[in-house]
């Protein structure tokens, strides 16, 4: 990539499009993916899905 908002913009679009093609996440699951070059992570994006109450309907 040619710099940092680079990758981070098709870490983005890559992580969305795996989401998708699980059919969404499950409650109470947490899914990570790190982007790093050959030095090492550069940042993660977590995603994670937990209930916060139950629905009344």
């Amino acid at each position: 990539m040619p710099n940092q908002e680079a990758a981070l913009k098709e870490a983005t679009r890559t992580c969305g499009a795996m989401i998708r093609d699980m059919d969404g996440l499950p409650l109470g699951c947490e899914w990570q993916m790190e982007v790093a070059d050959e030095e090492g992570p550069i940042f993660a994006i977590t995603v994670g899905a937990k209930q916060m109450r139950w629905a009344s309907r």
